[in-house]
């Protein structure tokens, strides 16, 4: 957005995107209704800086949890898990292990798409942030 000259920030920008959403009625959601934590809990977030083998540089490691009774979820009329990765295809080969078998096959909707175009096409979608 800077390269068009626009010289506000972040939150101008969530403000401006606030506005063109308006009230937009609640879109249907299928509910499951389980004790806290039983369903699902996502845990995220950085680890040990690790040597790359191949590269030799040095990169931060990324964790990620999930705990999921999947058979609860397929018999509520959910068919896939959505992931929002853009680039990282250790997290994509692991969340695809991880549902292996379980009935709920992961999407990636936005994998590969670059972040500029992704930030464009959710701001045009009035996506609320």
């Amino acid at each position: 957005m800077s390269e068009s000259g626009f010289q506000g920030g972040y939150q101008t920008v969530k403000r401006f995107v606030r506005k063109l959403g308006g009230n937009q009625p609640p879109q249907p959601r299928a509910v499951i209704l389980t004790a806290p934590g039983e369903e699902a809990q996502v845990d995220y977030g950085q680890g040990a800086m690790v040597r790359d083998p191949q590269t030799g540089k040095y990169r931060r490691t990324r964790l990620f949890v999930m705990t999921l009774t999947c058979k609860a979820a397929v018999q509520a009329g959910i068919e896939c898990i959505a992931f929002g990765d853009l680039f990282l295809t250790d997290i994509r080969a692991y969340r695809e292990k991880q549902l292996e078998n379980s009935g709920l096959p992961p999407i990636f909707p936005v994998w590969g798409m670059p972040t500029k175009e992704l930030a464009r096409s959710m701001i045009k979608a009035c996506v609320p942030s």
